[in-house]
């Protein structure tokens, strides 16, 4: 995918932007963010977390309660539609125009918007080389596989040349091989068109492939916003701990700088924090008999692939996950021991 960047990005501001629908439902807490030129930026959380709202306010497809403001650069495009802020949208229907050809339906924006003939087929051999769809410009849509047709929604929404584009759940009509392949090209994508980019998505692997920073949402806020690195070594809350990467909740009474649980004692980091989260693969198993290893028993083993995915019960009040890439792990029943480097340990407050 060899081409010039088509924009060097827009700044996206909001500020005090809250969403209440009918029935005094708040999706959206007011919320200040932005979004840097040429940034990529992942909103993530689960159903009902208000990212798909926010999105939509950025559209101008919802109007933000009363004294939202959302700023293009310096231009206030609170007010105005969606055709008139020049934003690209990528949904996860496609929303592709079935009668129409490749070809056509990315050259449709451009013909709408007045351009001229030798234009709109410059800019369309433009964005078709770009997505990998130069050898497709003459098949109908309904000859496509679900990835070439994500394909041609962006090259639909980037042949115009947007100030901004917004994705929402872009890839999560795929299936999961076919999501992950599209999820490094559009990664690449975005990057060679150098245009600002918010996306919004349920699966953290995804936002942390793409983004450039991401927002973790719950509620209809964000409760930590950084680059994926942050998110996962220093997470502001046991959510996002458990959202991003996922981890173990151990809690219990510390005494003498261990957290006493069912299996045992957990020798702790310095530092404040009433509960501590262990990452999976942050767990070693060893004998459970070996001074300061927490005794549990094996429930759960599953083969992923480049690892075993273990459950173990008896460590602490819930079952805990085990990633291990031992060839030959422990079998459902056994009892093991698991140990934890304190300086891995992740220690949060009681109500993060």
């Amino acid at each position: 995918m060899n081409a010039s960047p088509q924009s060097t990005g827009t700044r996206v501001r909001l500020t005090g932007c809250a969403k209440t629908f009918a029935g005094h439902v708040q999706a959206l807490k007011p919320t200040d963010i932005e979004v840097s030129p040429g940034e990529i930026l992942g909103l993530l959380g689960p159903s009902g977390c208000g990212k798909t709202t926010m999105l939509r306010i950025m559209a101008g497809l919802e109007d933000p309660d009363r004294g939202g403001r959302v700023l293009f650069d310096d231009d206030d495009v609170t007010p105005k539609p969606i055709e008139r802020r020049n934003v690209g949208m990528v949904f996860q229907s496609y929303a592709l125009f079935p009668n129409m050809n490749v070809r056509a339906n990315v050259g449709y924006g451009l013909k709408v918007a007045g351009l001229s003939r030798a234009e709109i087929d410059r800019r369309v051999d433009e964005v078709l080389a770009l997505c990998q769809l130069a050898d497709f410009a003459s098949r109908s849509i309904d000859a496509l596989s679900g990835g070439q047709r994500q394909r041609v929604a962006l090259a639909r929404a980037v042949a115009p040349r947007p100030r901004v584009l917004l994705l929402d759940e872009p890839l999560s009509a795929l299936d999961a091989a076919l999501r992950e392949q599209l999820r490094d090209e559009l990664a690449l994508l975005l990057r060679q068109l150098s245009i600002t980019a918010v996306f919004v998505t349920h699966d953290q692997a995804e936002a942390m492939a793409i983004a450039d920073r991401v927002a973790v949402m719950r509620g209809g806020e964000i409760l930590q916003i950084d680059r994926p690195e942050t998110l996962y070594r220093k997470p502001a809350s046991g959510f996002v701990a458990t959202f991003v990467g996922g981890a173990n909740r151990l809690a219990g009474p510390v005494s003498n700088g261990a957290l006493k649980l069912r299996g045992g004692e957990l020798a702790l980091p310095p530092g404040e924090g009433a509960v501590a989260y262990v990452r999976p693969e942050n767990f070693r198993i060893t004998d459970p008999g070996a001074p300061g290893a927490l005794r549990g028993r094996v429930t759960g083993r599953i083969f992923v692939g480049m690892h075993y995915r273990l459950t173990v019960a008896g460590i602490a009040d819930e079952p805990v996950t085990v990633v291990t890439a031992d060839a030959a792990p422990p079998p459902i029943g056994a009892e093991i021991g698991l140990a934890a480097a304190a300086e891995s340990i992740l220690l949060l407050g009681e109500n993060a």
